[in-house]
C-alpha cells in the first residue's frame, strides 16, 4: 500500500466522480440517517490534508471505494460531514445517535426510514458507486459495541461499496 494525501475540494471531486444520484427521499424522523438541506454554520474548508491508502496499482484517490476521516475531537470532522452531505446531496449516518450497531444494522435502519423500494434503489445506487454514505460520529458509535458486532458492521458497508 502507497500512503498519500489530498484536499477537502479533491475529496468533494472524487466523490462526485460518478455524477451521484441526489438523495431526495422522505425520511422518518431519526436522529441518527439524515439528508441536510443546508447548513447551519458558515463552512470554510479547513486547510487539511486528507491522508489515504491504495494499492500500488491505483491510479489514485479517485478509485477507492471507502474514504475514513480521521482526526483528534473537536477539529471540524462532523462540520466537514454536513458540509459534504448538502454539497453531494448524500444522507449521513450518525453512529453517536445511533444505537449500537451490527451484522445487518444498516440494511435494518435503512428499511425502517424508507419504503422498501427506496431502500432498494439507494443500495443499489451504493452497489454502484452513484450514490455515497457519509458516516459520522464512528468513534462514538464504536463505544457501544464489541469489536466484532462493529467489524461485521464494517463487512456489511464494505459488501455495499
Amino acid at each position: 500500500m502507497k500512503e498519500t494525501s489530498t484536499s477537502v475540494y479533491q475529496l468533494e471531486q472524487a466523490l462526485s466522480k460518478n455524477v451521484l444520484t441526489p438523495f431526495n427521499h422522505k425520511l422518518a424522523v431519526e436522529k441518527s440517517f439524515y439528508s441536510p438541506s443546508k447548513l447551519d454554520f458558515d463552512y470554510i474548508n479547513p486547510p487539511l490534508s486528507i491522508r489515504y491508502k491504495t494499492n500500488e496499482n491505483s491510479e489514485g484517490f479517485e478509485n477507492v471505494d471507502i474514504v475514513l476521516i480521521s482526526a483528534t475531537g473537536a477539529t471540524g470532522k462532523s462540520a466537514l460531514s454536513k458540509h459534504l452531505g448538502m454539497t453531494l446531496r448524500q444522507p449521513i449516518y450518525d453512529m453517536g445517535e445511533a444505537g449500537p450497531v451490527g451484522e445487518n444494522s444498516l440494511i435494518g435502519m435503512l428499511t425502517k426510514n424508507k419504503a422498501m423500494a427506496e431502500t432498494m434503489e439507494y443500495v443499489k445506487n451504493l452497489t454502484n458507486g452513484k450514490s455515497v454514505m457519509i458516516i459520522d460520529a464512528l468513534d462514538e458509535g464504536a463505544l457501544k459495541v464489541t469489536s466484532q458486532a462493529l467489524n461485521s458492521f464494517f463487512d456489511e458497508i464494505c459488501s455495499m461499496s
